[in-house]
């Protein structure tokens, strides 16, 4: 090594083995009233909590590597944009390390809009969200961001001529684990997922219940060497005709271990474009627990249960729910994977019936919790499996009688008319198991 080169190799050396920034946990609204201003606050590495709520917002991270993160889920924490604009902006180059967890964004302009940027989208329910001549409402993608395990449920564009009511895609975007519902454009074209150029990796998601119209589609790709790679997808309760279309020189769709009523015959292709179909697609009914409600979860006799590819292109640890993806055997097919758990099938709403559903083996004894307190950390339980996040003090057990051959446990939860605003922590023991903690939040 010449003693010109010596100098920059220490000083390189020196800049690699810096330690990052000391991570600052900013609560919202315990320290900072709105969550705008914990962002405006921050420094990189810094960490935004944000407890149950609704907020009537419309946030821009700014550029900066930060999480921002709900402290009890997206049914209890709600970002609210008042139709004024795109609910969540990244528009300052932001990169993997801009992260958005954990929230309800809706009622925007627009949901999340990435514009030359790459940020890391996870956890979230982006629903009901409308624009008028406008190309992505869900989100819409100018970059390669990273968007994993969300509901892009409900988001609708009132006219002809937008394209892509759930997800717009201009670049290279990873899609794992996530559900695409009930987005709708007017002409119908690309309703769930518009890909307008660049590679989409498309790995355990679940496109569903997309309406029809003239030259409907639920997915769109278009442009020159355009392409969207599924893998362990599943395609359910969408319009008579084709599902998925790609069109332009080399621009293509592949499929792997996927679920798809029709099977080859409801995709197809134009202008030089071409359709890859791989091996172990599927042509039947994936028996999901509730196609009316809208509850795409596997039922216990799903032929989706480890039909899918454990080695899938970008297969994410967990699954929509935050399950293992992998716990038994193989993958599944879809966003959702079989494993004892407890979920909400609505949202709570005063004055009626909350729909409760757990998920667990035939036979499995089953029995659901609520309690007036968290344990911090959660506490193991000998003889069961999980950890229990409830309060032991303030539980109030409800047995539930054995899971069925469905394995589906369906609880109605009567909520009264003036129930006070409350946030209650509820589990279930599934067999042996203790099940997810899920907050019930009354706002």
């Amino acid at each position: 090594m010449s003693h010109r080169i010596l100098p920059l190799a220490v000083a390189l050396v020196a800049f690699t083995t810096m330690p990052l920034p000391a991570q600052v946990v900013r609560d919202v609204p315990l320290q900072y009233p709105t969550i705008q201003a914990a962002i405006d606050a921050s420094n990189g590495n810094d960490v935004v909590r944000v407890a149950p709520g609704v907020y009537a917002e419309n946030l821009d991270f700014k550029g900066k590597a930060i999480v921002v993160r709900s402290a009890r889920g997206p049914r209890a924490t709600v970002v609210d944009g008042r139709r004024l604009d795109w609910v969540v902006t990244f528009r300052s180059n932001e990169g993997r390390g801009s992260v958005l967890e954990g929230f309800t964004i809706r009622n925007g302009a627009g949901g999340i809009l990435c514009s030359l940027a790459s940020p890391t989208i996870v956890g979230n329910r982006i629903v009901r969200n409308r624009q008028t001549l406008s190309d992505g409402v869900g989100i819409r993608a100018i970059g390669a961001p990273w968007i994993e395990r969300n509901v892009i449920a409900e988001n609708d564009t009132f006219d002809n001529l937008s394209r892509g009511a759930g997800l717009y895609c201009l670049g290279n975007a990873v899609l794992t684990g996530n559900v695409f519902h009930r987005n709708r454009v007017g002409a119908g074209d690309g309703s769930a997922i518009y890909c307008a150029g660049g590679a989409i990796v498309a790995t355990n998601c679940t496109i569903a219940g997309h309406p029809s119209g003239a030259g409907a589609t639920a997915v769109r790709i278009v442009g020159n060497q355009s392409s969207v790679r599924f893998t362990n997808t599943l395609f359910w309760d969408n319009a008579a005709g084709t599902l998925v279309r790609a069109s332009g020189w080399q621009a293509s769709a592949s499929f792997d271990r996927c679920l798809v009523p029709g099977g080859r015959a409801r995709v197809a292709s134009d202008n030089l474009a071409f359709i890859q179909w791989g091996a172990g697609n599927l042509d039947t009914d994936p028996l999901v627990v509730d196609v009316t409600a809208g509850d795409y979860h596997l039922t216990a006799p799903s032929p989706c249960i480890n039909a899918g590819d454990p080695n899938a292109p970008m297969l994410a640890p967990l699954d929509l729910d935050g399950n293992p993806r992998s716990a038994y055997g193989s993958v599944d097919i879809g966003a959702d994977e079989v494993f004892p758990h407890l979920y909400l099938a609505d949202d709570p709403q005063r004055g009626k019936t909350l729909p409760i559903r757990m998920i667990g083996f035939p036979g499995a004894a089953v029995t659901w919790a609520a309690a007036s307190g968290e344990l911090t950390p959660p506490l193991p339980i000998p003889g069961l499996l999980g950890v229990l996040v409830l309060d032991p003090a303030t539980i109030r057990p409800v047995s539930l009688g054995v899971a069925p051959a469905s394995g589906v446990v369906r609880l109605a939860l009567p909520v009264p008319a003036q129930f006070p605003v409350s946030v209650t922590p509820t589990q279930a023991l599934i067999g042996k198991r203790l099940s997810n903690g899920v907050s019930v939040a009354l706002h």
